[in-house]
């Protein structure tokens, strides 16, 4: 099995280029629209549901148009800014999913939550879920030989990592502690995270920087405000990842979740980075080279 990390730096912040065309574009209610559900999901592909299509615009539709295979193309193409925008047909939608999970980016499904046929108007529309490198909540995008684990990270009083996978598709977590960057780097060898949950504070934090640096190119998702955990008595890290759960997949109820199991079974072998690239049970992107 090759694995591919992909590191994405995904911050949750207000796509200021397309805020700042505002002003030089007709703003007709479908792109208000637009734009307002964009502005709620800034890190993700937006597909935007319009009739029979996802729609794409702007720098969405710049990004996603190559990788799609599909054409770029513009609305208002007679204005002094022309709309890029790009689209896919929602019946067709999985394999397209697939192609931008393989680069690590994050796709938000937005759909008609309205009949058009009895709207007047603009039709209410609203993301249903958020497709993640990590968190797919769909079998058909995954293969039946692969996992797609989250990993929480976040530092504890101790100046250790408190650590957390979870497979979404059979809800089981995994919790344990470390103490060094190799021991981090052997867990990324050993469980291949599609994506990694933790706060920016943690990039300058010698334990992370180490292991981080082998693994150029994988996926990382900020979300400082979820690791402030002042009441709960989770972890910090277990905390996090359930307010992402719920940011992404527009979840009430998180009761389908384990309880969560030690990462590490003391009765079990180890086997680090090295001896598990030696035996070609995994191999890393330096493998590749």
């Amino acid at each position: 099995m090759i694995l591919i990390f992909h590191y994405m730096e995904q911050p949750k912040e207000i796509l200021n280029s397309e805020v700042e065309l505002l002003p030089q574009i007709p703003l007709t209610p479908m792109l208000a629209q637009y734009l307002e559900v964009k502005r709620q999901h800034p890190d993700a592909i937006l597909f935007y549901r319009l009739g029979d299509f996802y729609e794409m615009f702007f720098e969405d539709a710049i990004k996603a148009a190559p990788i799609l295979e599909v054409q770029l193309t513009a609305r208002a193409k007679n204005a002094a800014n022309p709309i890029p925008m790009c689209g896919i047909p929602y019946h067709a939608a999985t394999g397209y999913l697939q192609k931008l999970l393989a680069k690590g980016l994050k796709v938000a499904i937005c759909e008609q939550v309205e009949d058009p046929a009895y709207t007047k108007g603009i039709v209410k529309r609203e993301v249903v879920r958020v497709v993640t490198p990590a968190l797919v909540g769909d079998p058909a995008l995954v293969s039946e030989d692969s996992y797609h684990y989250l990993l929480a990270i976040s530092l504890t009083e101790t100046q250790t990592l408190d650590v957390v996978l979870l497979d979404l598709l059979s809800g089981q977590l995994k919790q344990g502690t470390l103490s060094s960057g190799r021991e981090l780097t052997d867990l990324l060898f050993k469980y291949a995270p599609k994506e990694i949950l933790l706060s920016k504070k943690l990039l300058s934090e010698p334990l992370f920087k180490e292991a981080i640096k082998i693994f150029p190119l994988l996926t990382l998702t900020y979300r400082d405000d979820y690791f402030v955990n002042l009441v709960s008595k989770e972890s910090s890290s277990i905390s996090a990842l359930k307010s992402y759960l719920k940011e992404t997949q527009k979840l009430d109820s998180l009761n389908f979740l384990s309880r969560p199991t030690a990462l590490f079974n003391n009765e079990t072998m180890a086997l680090d980075a090295t001896t598990l690239r030696s035996l070609e049970v995994l191999r890393g992107l330096s493998d590749q080279e």
